[in-house]
């Protein structure tokens, strides 16, 4: 599993990194993170629910 590389109160994320089935968007879902791409399952990008999966 890939590491998030993003900040999360001014340290680094480390939370767990996944990509939209749908739209190829790729970012954790740590709600506050600079890399935050999902937010309870939900893509920030194309808005489908329950669309991820796991980026090695």
């Amino acid at each position: 599993m890939a590491a998030c590389p993003g900040k999360f109160k001014n340290r680094t994320c480390y939370g767990m990194v996944h990509k939209c089935k749908s739209c190829g968007g790729v970012g954790c879902d740590r709600d506050g993170c600079s890399n935050q791409g999902f937010k309870l399952s939900k893509c920030l990008k194309c808005g489908k629910i329950g669309n991820r999966e796991n980026v090695r």
